[in-house]
C-alpha cells in the first residue's frame, strides 16, 4: 500500500477529473431529458467485422466471441471448407446487442493469457473492435495498461440496432473499426458495403470522417443472408428518441457551459494537490556488498568508486531534462535474491550463457518453474539499467519483450521473459540461417510483429518512446518464431509535441553503424523516423540474408549498366547495396538476384517487390519522407495476407500435382 504526506489531499486528480466528466454528463442527461437505449431492450443480432488471425479456425474464432461456428457460417455463406478460413479474411461475427448502462454494447468474455496487455488485446485480439481504455474502465483496471494473467476481463463492443429517426427501413448493422490507410475515407466504405456516404453520416453522426483514429468504429447497415436489408423493429415511443450515440453526443453538447467553469477547478487540483508518492527504487533496492552489510541502493550507487556523481543523472526526463537514481519508481516488478539468480544459472556458468554485449552478459535460467532471461550487468550502466526499467515498468505489449524482475548487488540485474529461438540475427546471419533458413511466411510476420512493436512506443504510449536501436540482433523470437522487440537500454523518452507530432531532438548519437539514419549519424537529431529508417534496415536483412554492413568480399555492387565492380577490401552499408533495385527502373527485376539465396524460388515475388518498395520508403535520406511506423504495419499486414494466399495455392497445386503423379 502506498503511503501519503502528513499533509496529502483526500482527492487526487483523478478523482477530480473523474467527477467533473460525471458532472457534464449528467448535465447533458438533465438537458436530454432521460437517456436509453433504441430500442430500450437491445436486438438479438447485430454483426461485428472481424479478420481471422493466424492460427484461427472457425472453432476458436467462436469460442472467442461466445458463439457456435454454425450461427458464424450462417451469417458468413461465402464460406466453402468449414474446417479453414484464410489468414486476414473478413468474417462477420454474430452477437447480440444489449442495453447496459443506458448503452447498447455486448460485453465478450476473455480470459488473459501470458504476455497479454489491455492495449494487445483491444488490438489484435479483438482486431480493434474496442479499445484500452474501454477494456480498463469496463473492468475497473487500477492501471490502464497492464492485466494479470487468468484475470477473466469484459471486452465492450459498441453495437447499433438502428435510428428510427433517420429511417425504420434498415435494423441489422455492422460494428466496423475504421483503420488508417484501408480505404477509409467516406466514400470507399459507402462504396465497399453498397451503401450512400450521407446514410452512413446520418447513422454516425459522431464519427469525423475528415480525421480518423485508428481505433475509431462506424455502424454500418448490412443484408441478411439473403440479401435484404432488414427493418427496424423497435417499441412504438422509439420514434422519438435517438440512438445511444444521439445520446453521447448531446450529453456532451448540453454539458459543454460547465465544462469551462469546472476545467478550471480540475487545473487547480492537478497543480495544487501533492502527488500520491510512490516508493523510490532507492528505498526498494538493496546492494548487498562483500561484508554482507546491505544498504540502499541510492547511498552505495552513489559511493561507489566507479561512478561519478554525473553518472547517476539520467538525460531525457520528462519534467527537469534528468532523472535521479532517488527519483525513479519501480511499478510491478519481481525483486530478485543474488542466491535466486545464482542457483537458477549455475553460478553464472559459461554454459548457461546465451548473449553478451558491450556492458552486459545474458544468462538462461529457470526460476519458480519459468524460464527466464537474465542479463548481468556492471555498475557503470546505471543509466542504461534505469532507461530499460522506466520503458519496460510502464509499457506493456506482446511484441516487447516482457521484464520480470530485477536485483542489485555487486552488478545489476535484469530479468526478462526467456525466447527460445533467439536473435533475428541469429537466424539470418549464422550458420543456422543456411541450414534452417526462415521460410518467407515467417520473415513478413517477424516484420510485421517488430512493427507492431514500435508502433505501440511511438504512438500508443504517453510520453512516448524512441528505441533507437533497432537492428535484428534486438529482435528476439520465441517457439513459434514470432517476433518482440527487446533491449531497451538506449530508449529515449520524448513527449514534446508540435502539432501534434512528436518534435526533433537533438541528442549524443547512440546505437549501431548500418541501422543510423543520415540526420541522427551526423546531427544527432532523434525522432521516430531514427527507429523507421533503422526498421527498413531490418526489412532489408529479411529480403536478402546479408548483414547492415558488407564487409571484404561480400560487398558486390552492380552498376546501372550492369557492369560488375572489382570486389576490394572495403565496407559498404546494406542500404546503398540495395540501390540497383530501389533506385532503378526496372528494380523489380533486378530484385531476385538480391534475395537471400537460402529462399530459393520459396518467396512471393508480389509481396517481396513490396517489402523492398516499404523498406527503400523507410531508408529515405530525410525523415519526412519516411512513411510513420503505422503506415508501415498496415502495409505488413496486406502482404502477410497475400503471402497466406500464395502459401495456400502452392499447397493446393502441390497436393494436385501428387494427385496426378499417383
Amino acid at each position: 500500500m502506498r503511503q501519503q504526506g502528513t499533509n496529502s489531499q483526500p482527492w487526487s486528480p483523478t478523482s477530480v477529473l473523474f467527477l467533473v466528466l460525471q458532472c457534464v454528463y449528467l448535465v447533458g442527461l438533465w438537458e436530454l431529458g432521460e437517456a436509453v437505449c433504441v430500442p430500450s431492450t437491445g436486438c438479438d443480432t447485430a454483426y461485428a467485422f472481424y479478420r481471422v488471425q493466424a492460427n484461427e479456425n472457425l472453432t476458436t474464432i467462436s469460442q472467442k466471441f461466445q458463439t457456435t461456428a454454425e450461427k458464424i457460417l450462417a451469417a458468413n455463406p461465402g464460406i466453402v471448407d468449414t474446417n479453414y478460413v484464410v489468414i486476414g479474411s473478413p468474417l462477420y461475427i454474430p452477437f447480440t446487442c444489449d442495453c447496459f448502462n443506458d448503452q447498447l454494447l455486448h460485453n465478450f468474455q476473455y480470459v488473459v493469457q501470458s504476455s497479454d496487455s489491455p492495449y494487445s488485446i483491444a488490438t489484435f485480439t479483438y482486431d480493434n473492435l474496442t479499445t484500452e481504455s474501454w477494456v480498463g474502465t469496463a473492468n475497473s483496471l487500477p492501471d490502464v495498461h497492464f492485466v494479470i494473467t487468468g484475470t477473466s476481463l469484459d471486452v465492450p463492443v459498441n453495437c447499433s440496432c438502428g435510428n428510427p429517426t433517420v429511417t425504420s427501413d434498415y435494423g441489422l448493422f455492422l460494428t466496423y473499426p475504421v483503420l488508417e490507410g484501408t480505404g477509409s475515407n467516406l466514400n470507399g466504405i459507402a462504396s465497399n458495403f453498397n451503401t450512400s456516404a450521407d446514410l452512413l453520416r446520418k447513422f454516425n453522426p459522431s464519427v469525423l470522417w475528415t480525421d480518423f483514429q485508428p481505433t475509431q468504429y462506424a455502424f454500418i447497415p448490412v443484408t441478411d443472408r439473403n440479401g435484404n436489408y432488414p427493418r427496424y423493429i423497435g417499441d412504438k415511443n422509439d420514434a422519438g428518441k435517438s440512438t445511444n450515440t444521439g445520446v453521447i453526443v448531446g450529453a456532451a453538447i448540453g454539458g459543454t457551459a460547465i465544462l469551462f467553469i469546472l476545467l478550471a477547478l480540475v487545473l487547480y487540483f492537478l497543480c495544487v494537490l501533492q502527488p500520491r508518492k510512490r516508493q523510490k527504487l532507492g528505498d526498494l533496492l538493496i546492494i548487498k556488498s562483500s561484508g554482507n552489510q546491505s544498504r540502499p541502493a541510492s547511498e552505495i550507487l552513489q559511493s561507489h568508486s566507479t561512478l561519478s556523481k554525473t553518472s547517476l543523472i539520467i538525460p531525457g526526463s520528462a519534467s527537469t531534462g534528468s532523472t535521479r537514481l532517488s527519483d525513479y519508481a519501480i511499478d510491478r516488478s519481481v525483486e530478485f535474491t543474488y542466491e535466486e539468480l545464482a542457483n537458477a544459472t549455475g553460478n553464472f556458468s559459461v554454459a548457461n550463457k546465451i548473449g553478451e554485449g558491450g556492458f552486459a552478459v545474458v544468462f538462461y535460467g529457470v526460476i519458480r518453474g519459468q524460464k527466464l532471461a537474465i542479463k548481468r550487468m556492471n555498475l557503470q550502466a546505471t543509466k542504461e539499467f534505469l532507461a530499460e526499467l522506466q520503458v519496460l515498468t510502464h509499457v506493456h505489449h506482446t511484441n516487447l519483450v516482457q521484464l520480470i524482475g530485477y536485483c542489485t548487488t555487486d552488478y545489476l540485474f535484469l530479468v526478462y521473459e526467456f525466447m527460445e529461438n533467439g536473435t533475428l540475427d541469429y537466424h539470418l546471419h549464422s550458420a543456422k540461417a543456411a541450414e534452417a533458413p526462415l521460410s518467407w511466411s515467417s520473415r513478413v510476420q517477424i516484420a510485421l510483429d517488430a512493427a507492431r512493436g514500435l508502433e505501440y512506443l511511438h504512438e500508443h504510449t504517453r510520453p512516448s518512446y524512441i528505441h533507437r536501436d533497432i537492428k535484428s540482433a534486438n529482435i528476439l523470437l520465441d517457439k513459434d518464431a514470432r517476433a518482440k522487440v527487446a533491449d531497451f537500454g538506449l530508449t529515449k523518452l520524448t513527449e514534446t509535441k508540435i502539432d501534434g507530432n512528436l518534435a526533433t531532438i537533438s541528442t549524443r548519437v547512440v546505437g549501431t553503424w548500418g541501422y543510423l539514419s543520415p540526420e541522427y549519424a551526423t546531427f544527432g537529431e532523434v525522432s521516430p523516423m531514427v527507429d523507421v529508417f533503422a526498421f527498413g534496415v531490418v526489412l532489408l536483412e529479411l529480403l536478402s540474408g546479408r548483414e547492415a554492413i558488407l564487409r571484404g568480399s561480400l560487398v558486390e555492387e552492380v552498376t546501372p549498366s550492369g557492369t560488375a565492380l572489382p570486389k576490394e577490401d572495403q565496407t559498404r552499408s546494406l542500404v546503398k547495396y540495395f540501390d540497383p533495385v530501389l533506385k532503378a527502373p526496372n528494380g523489380r527485376d533486378k530484385l531476385p538476384k538480391f534475395m537471400d539465396p537460402a529462399l530459393g524460388d520459396n518467396y512471393t515475388s508480389d509481396a517481396a517487390w513490396k517489402m523492398a518498395q516499404l523498406a527503400g520508403a523507410c531508408t529515405q535520406d530525410l525523415p519526412d519522407k519516411r512513411p510513420n511506423i503505422r503506415k508501415a504495419v498496415v502495409a505488413l499486414m496486406a502482404m502477410s495476407s497475400a503471402t497466406c494466399e500464395w502459401e495456400i495455392g502452392a499447397f493446393a497445386n502441390h497436393r494436385a500435382t501428387d494427385t496426378s503423379g499417383s
